[in-house]
């Protein structure tokens, strides 16, 4: 069997993207209209999986505990929408830091 999968940005793809980060869930906003295409991807078997540099983490602005309360919300609003994502990975280090899980690095 054959798995197929989208893989999606969170900020400017599915929430509104902000110039201070999202550091609580209430500063999330999702894009209006985003509910359709990702149900029409799950029509056609898609997975869809989030990937996003979180560096708000690495700044000492969120916990990791925080963007689990944002990413949960995130997940509430789809669902109420009809759709869901099958996983989040996120990346909460410095783009200087160098590591290798920050988009677009394979890893």
């Amino acid at each position: 069997m054959t798995l197929k999968a989208v893989f999606l940005d969170r900020d400017g793809v599915l929430t509104r993207e902000r110039p201070d980060y999202v550091k609580e869930p209430d500063e999330l906003e999702i894009l209006p209209g985003i509910g359709p295409p990702l149900r029409a991807l799950r029509e056609r078997g898609f997975r869809l999986v989030i990937v996003t540099n979180q560096s708000v983490v690495g700044r000492g602005l969120a916990t990791h505990d925080d963007l689990g309360r944002i990413h949960e919300k995130l997940q509430s609003e789809l669902k109420r929408m009809g759709c869901y994502v099958d996983a989040i990975y996120y990346c909460p280090h410095l783009p200087e830091e160098g590591c290798c899980c920050r988009k677009p690095q394979p890893g």
